[in-house]
Order: structure tokens, then C-alpha cells, then sequence
């Protein structure tokens, strides 16, 4: 699959040097020497993406995949996160989208490889559908239960301020042939934002999800966006959520949850000062662990950003963390400093002190530093080092040098480090 891949990638930037094609490649590649102990790794990572549009045509194609190899060892991987081909008809009423894709409905998202029809007639509506096998590259990209997703939604498009979708998805886990309807699941799903015509009034939006083939409330959010004046901030979201343990299929909450999840966050930032901005996060969440037990955590974030001069940013924060696993206090410092247009230097510094049930109890130190390169246009390097020392590492220390360009659309991140940091 991946050597096909790259020749198709191949094949399209060579024909599209000859043509009046649009292209677009851009692509990162990180690479790290790091002594554990003693001991040496050198991995490398690497992320393509690439897209093409012929001259004068109403279809594209796109593609983006990640690619690693550890040099002083065999392991290396390959994930495909989407290849497909996009296109328009009929006078922009008909949209298809066939392969590897991103896929949203309600509160969901997958990554499917199949199919997508949207038809629509008038600018304020349409209707959907879709059908495919839902993918998970990370843990491999074929597997014999991945099973398939199949639905049908209708949305609205900025009516009144109202923008909305409803619809329902199917889901299979596998084919049985002596039992057709093993682990199937049948979803309803709803999502809806309202923006107020004010520029000060806030926005809100709210979703849920509903099992009918458990009889169950599977997901449901409640948020709100609000910018009263050129000062506050405010985001909040509250949610519920439920784990569906009878549901044979695995989750990441299944394995730390044993029932329903409640879970609220606050976010507000306050420009205080042009120079000046404070931020500040408190999260909430309410579960039961694998014995069944209620357990409650919290997180609170707080800190500023001062732009000390032109071009020159720190931003101290701290943050404290509560839950059944046990506690974290963690102090952050960030620095930015532009010193030449072409070259800017990151630097992160933190401090953690935590306690955990199984008494692994202790504090760990980080600083990573980043010099980013503007070498030419939408072509830059980077060079990082990194010291690390924490229970299990008595002391480590990794260097990189990083490459990131961008041909056509879209653009890499300018600076590495800040990117990374914020």
C-alpha cells in the first residue's frame, strides 16, 4: 500500500512540473539523537500531504500519510490518514468524495475509507450520504473486525444564524454468517449552533447522540462562545457521556470508566493591557473507575502572556491536576524571542511534582529549546535540544533538526517551537 502511495505521489508532482495543474506538497521531517542511560535512539518522523487539481477541471485529489523509522533499529511504520478524490457537479449542487476520508456527523468524526454523497439544491440546505470501513491507522490500517459505518444527514446552512445538522449511522462491527445482527448498533444524532446577530451576544451550540439499538443517551454537549467586548473571553462546555459497556467494542473510556461520564470546562482569556493577556482553564469530570466507584477530578490552568517587546513573548503558567490516578502541580515558563525576521528561538521550561496511588511518587524536569530557519520562502529548518530527568530517566538528552516546506497550499507552521510549545 505504501510504496503504491508514493509512486502516486510521485506521479502526480512530476505531471504537474509540465502541466497548468494546481499542486500543492508540503511536508515536515523531524529527526532526533537521544542518549537514555547510556543508551543511543535515532528516530525519524515524517508527514506529507499533497493535493492536485487539474487545469480548468471541477475534481482533486489529496493525500496525506506519516511515515517512521528508528535508524539503529528494524521498527518502523506507515499510517495513511487520507487519500481521495474530491469533486463537484452540476453546477456545485452535487459533491463526491471517494477514499480515504475525514468524516464528521453530530458528535462524531471517523476516518473512513468509503464513500460521500452531498446533494445540494438551495445555499441553505442539503442532504448527505455516506457508507465505508472505518479505519484506525495508528494501531494498523487493516483489521479483521474494523467492520462499516453507513448513514444519511441532513444539515442546514446559515439560516437566521442557525446552522445545523441531524441525521442517523449504522454501524457493524464484523459479519457473522450465523448471526447477522452480532454487535449491530443504530445511532440518531443531532448538532446545532446559533450565533446571535449582536457582535457582543454570545454563540451557542449543543448536540446529542442517542443508541437506539442499546435504548440509551450515548452523548450529549452543551457550549457557549462568548466575546462581551474586547477584554473577556469566555468558552464553556458541559457534557455527558456514556462508556456503552455492553457494547463488546473497545474504547479508551471503557478501560478507565465503568459508567456514565459528566464532564464540564471554563475557558476565559482577559486582554488586560495591549502587551498583556491572562488565561485561565478549570475542567471537571465525574466517572466511576473499573470497581464501579465515583470519583471526581479536576484541572485548573492559569497564567499570562507578556510581549515584553517587539517580538519577545513569555508566558509563565501553572497548572494543578486532582483525580483518582492521583495529583500533578506543574510549573511552565515559554519564551519566544524573534531575533532576526528569518530566525526565532522557543524555549519551554517546566517543573512537575506528583503523587500517584501506586506511591510512584516524585517531580520531573524538562527544557526544550528550538532556533527556527526561514532558509528561503515557504522553506524552513529547525535545530532542538532537550534535556529531560524524571523517575524512570535518571537523565536524557536529544537533539533534532527539523525540515518543513510547503509548495502551493496549505502553509507550514512559521516557527517549530512556538507551534509546538503553544
Amino acid at each position: 500500500m505504501k510504496k503504491k502511495i508514493l509512486l502516486l505521489l510521485s506521479c502526480l508532482i512530476s505531471t504537474s512540473l509540465f502541466a497548468k495543474d494546481d499542486l500543492s506538497w508540503n511536508g515536515a521531517i523531524l529527526g532526533q539523537g537521544a542518549e537514555e542511560n547510556g543508551n543511543q535512539q535515532w528516530p525519524i518522523n515524517g508527514y506529507m500531504g499533497a493535493g492536485w487539481k487539474p487545469a480548468e477541471s471541477s475534481w482533486n485529489a489529496k493525500t496525506n500519510f506519516h511515515v517512521y523509522k528508528k535508524l539503529n533499529s528494524s521498527k518502523k511504520d506507515f499510517n495513511l490518514y487520507q487519500t481521495n478524490i474530491d469533486g463537484t457537479f452540476l453546477q456545485d449542487k452535487l459533491h463526491l468524495t471517494a477514499g480515504r476520508q475525514f468524516l464528521s456527523l453530530g458528535l462524531n468524526a471517523w476516518l473512513l475509507d468509503g464513500m460521500r454523497l452531498e446533494i445540494q439544491p438551495k445555499e441553505t440546505w442539503s442532504v448527505a450520504t455516506y457508507a465505508g470501513t472505518p479505519r484506525t491507522p495508528d494501531n494498523g490500517d487493516f483489521n479483521t473486525d474494523d467492520g462499516m459505518i453507513s448513514g444519511l444527514g441532513f444539515f442546514l446552512h446559515s439560516v437566521g444564524g442557525f446552522t445545523g445538522q441531524i441525521g442517523t449511522h449504522y454501524r457493524k462491527k464484523d459479519i457473522q454468517g450465523k448471526d447477522w445482527n452480532e454487535n449491530d448498533q443504530l445511532f440518531g444524532a443531532a448538532y446545532g449552533r446559533y450565533q446571535f446577530s449582536e457582535e457582543t451576544a454570545p454563540s451557542l451550540y449543543s448536540g446529542v447522540e442517542y443508541d437506539a439499538s442499546g435504548g440509551s443517551l450515548d452523548q450529549a454537549v452543551f457550549g457557549l462562545d462568548w466575546h462581551p467586548n474586547k477584554i473577556w473571553n469566555i468558552q464553556n462546555e458541559y457534557g455527558f457521556y456514556n462508556d456503552n459497556r455492553e457494547e463488546t467494542r473497545d474504547t479508551i473510556l471503557s478501560r478507565f470508566a465503568g459508567g456514565r461520564v459528566l464532564q464540564g470546562e471554563v475557558n476565559m482569556t482577559q486582554q488586560a493591557l495591549s502587551r498583556l493577556r491572562f488565561f485561565e482553564t478549570y475542567a471537571y469530570f465525574r466517572l466511576k473507575d473499573p470497581a464501579l466507584r465515583t470519583q471526581h477530578h479536576h484541572i485548573l490552568r492559569g497564567g499570562f502572556t507578556w510581549e515584553i517587546l517587539d517580538g519577545t513573548e513569555a508566558t509563565p503558567s501553572y497548572q494543578w491536576v486532582k483525580s483518582y490516578g492521583g495529583k500533578l502541580h506543574l510549573a511552565m515558563l515559554d519564551l519566544f524571542q524573534e531575533i532576526r525576521p528569518w530566525w526565532t528561538v522557543s524555549l519551554r521550561g517546566d517543573y512537575a511534582k506528583f503523587s500517584k496511588i501506586t506511591s510512584d511518587n516524585g517531580a520531573a524536569v524538562s527544557v526544550v529549546i528550538w532556533n527556527d530557519f526561514n532558509v528561503w520562502k515557504d522553506f524552513y529548518a529547525s535545530t532542538n535540544v532537550e534535556f529531560h530527568k524524571n523517575n524512570d530517566i535518571e537523565r536524557e538528552f536529544r537533539g533534532g533538526l527539523a525540515i518543513r516546506w510547503s509548495l502551493g497550499t496549505p502553509p507550514v507552521i512559521p516557527a517549530m517551537g512556538k507551534g509546538i510549545l503553544q
